[in-house]
């Protein structure tokens, strides 16, 4: 079996990604890699951001289709499932319907994510982030 990749190259602008992508970092997406499955929970995607579709944002899969979501206050966003209450009070939740995925970044303070505008549709997701390959000290596979 031969694997094709389309890759797209991606240079990060800002800090929300921070510490896992730095600005100036460069980076390949893999824009054919969710033609066979769809895209997993801890997954960094390439997405357009769903407020201005000519910006492209990079962000972690936080949750997937069926998931049920909760924000505390100090923006940290939990995956509610068994009945187990989250470890503080919430101050707002999610569920997410067919289709629909729940992109954050690591940096709270500079990440405007689903926190801001909710869950997003599966079109928006361009790709996986799989390379970071300059500057070459910070060469890593990611995920």
């Amino acid at each position: 079996m031969v694997a094709f990749l389309s890759a797209r190259r991606v240079v990060v602008r800002g800090w929300s990604m921070a510490p896992t992508l730095l600005p100036g970092d460069y980076l390949l997406v893999d824009t054919s890699a969710y033609r066979s499955h769809p895209p997993r929970r801890g997954e960094v995607v390439l997405a357009r951001d769903p407020q201005d579709p000519h910006r492209l944002l990079l962000k972690r899969v936080a949750g997937v289709p069926g998931d049920y979501l909760g924000q505390d206050a100090d923006g940290l966003v939990h995956r509610l499932e068994g009945g187990v209450p989250p470890p503080t009070p919430l101050v707002r939740t999610w569920r997410m319907g067919e289709g629909e995925y729940f992109l954050v970044g690591e940096a709270d303070a500079f990440s405007q994510d689903s926190r801001t505008f909710g869950p997003v549709p599966r079109e928006t997701i361009l790709g996986r982030a799989w390379l970071v390959y300059w500057p070459p000290h910070r060469w890593r596979r990611l995920g």
